[in-house]
């Protein structure tokens, strides 16, 4: 399979270095309109449902900003790359995260990918950490990446997009399990390095024999809740449906629907302290393990494909996200919109990929 898509950078800065985030994944464009107004409407309607962190795919849209809405709502924000940039330097940040799936099925690690990490390193202030955030088939199964082991030891954290949904035979009963072990393998491997950044289970549609209903929704957010219950830093995907995507399933991950109606009854749970055989809390800041330490199932096709885009707003304290395209250059003034079908959907149209534009940036960072 063949992916043809420009490296696409990413950041997370946390404004504090002890900045806990139990969030959820946010899409502005779910409904009939997209302006501030709605945007402010949907912050109300996600911390009303106990999350303190948004993590968007767009950071700003025609003239509105996200991150002032976001920050004026009282929740921690994922928005553009310069805003990082100039918060990091201004004190107080916690990491970076350059790359968003950009190696789904790659075979090798772009050289551009660990120059723009560097060349990062070398802009933000001594302690605050640049990482990286990709799917689980390819943090476990690393060994099929070309580079790597570079790659991770010029991270100071994995950020994981890992989705039980996309393991061929798994039910909604099961699918926590399946996380669970996977993640088990990934801790044994990265430990305090790794951060989950997407995980989810759909309300509709069907995937090599998994099937989406508003009970096994349900069902998988109960359990992910309690076996969470322990991380430091967490984004469920997603809040809201989306019916402008093209399969039943990738409409349908939202908590809500698309106009704000609850589909189950929610909650989310106060964190505890989890200690599992030699796994001590202390030892994994984003992830306490539970569960077994079984390996995990090997068709772990995943992800759900991203949008990101760029600039975002460094004046609301908040934390920012980050998607800009930047190979070479660190410069982030354009708007970037990369779509890419999940990897088990790509393997079905036999290579066959959504398109891209990146406006103005450079595109030379193809895989």
């Amino acid at each position: 399979m063949k992916l043809f898509a420009p490296l696409v950078v990413g950041a997370i800065a946390f404004l504090s270095s002890q900045v806990d985030a139990n969030g959820v994944c946010y899409d502005p464009n779910h409904g009939t309109g997209m302006d501030a107004s709605s945007v402010q409407a949907d912050m109300k309607t996600i911390a009303s449902h106990g999350f303190d962190s948004v993590r968007t795919f767009i950071s700003k849209f025609g003239n509105t900003e996200m991150g002032p809405i976001i920050a004026a709502a009282g929740l921690k924000a994922m928005l553009g790359m310069a805003a990082a940039i100039k918060a990091a330097q201004a004190g107080g940040v916690y990491a970076v995260m350059v790359g968003n799936e950009n190696l789904a099925g790659a075979t090798s690690v772009p050289s551009d990918m660990i120059d723009v990490i560097k060349q990062i390193k070398s802009q933000v202030p001594e302690g605050v950490m640049v990482c990286t955030v990709q799917r689980n088939t390819e943090v476990i199964q690393h060994e099929t990446v070309s580079g790597w082991q570079d790659l991770v030891n010029n991270c100071d954290c994995i950020g994981v997009n890992a989705h039980p949904y996309f393991t061929a035979g798994t039910t909604a009963d099961t699918a926590i399990q399946v996380l669970d072990n996977q993640w088990q393998t990934m801790v044994s491997t990265y430990g305090s390095k790794l951060i989950l950044t997407e995980t989810g289970w759909p309300s509709a549609g069907s995937l090599m024999g998994n099937v989406g209903s508003v009970a096994g929704a349900e069902t998988f957010y109960n359990a992910y809740q309690q076996w969470s219950s322990s991380m430091s830093k967490k984004f469920y995907f997603q809040f809201f449906d989306t019916p402008y995507r093209t399969e039943q399933y990738e409409q349908n991950f939202g908590l809500v629907t698309y106009d704000s109606q609850d589909k189950f009854s929610m909650s989310v749970q106060a964190s505890v302290s989890i200690e599992l055989g030699s796994n001590h809390a202390a030892d994994h800041p984003g992830y306490y393990p539970t569960g077994t330490n079984s390996q995990p199932q090997q068709q772990d096709n995943v992800q759900q494909a991203n949008t990101q885009s760029g600039e975002g707003s460094s004046a609301a304290p908040v934390i920012l996200a980050i998607a800009a395209a930047a190979c070479v250059a660190l410069v982030a003034f354009g708007f970037i919109y990369q779509t890419r079908k999940r990897a088990a959907e790509l393997e079905v149209a036999e290579g066959k990929h959504d398109g891209f534009s990146v406006t103005p940036m450079q595109n030379h960072c193809a895989l």
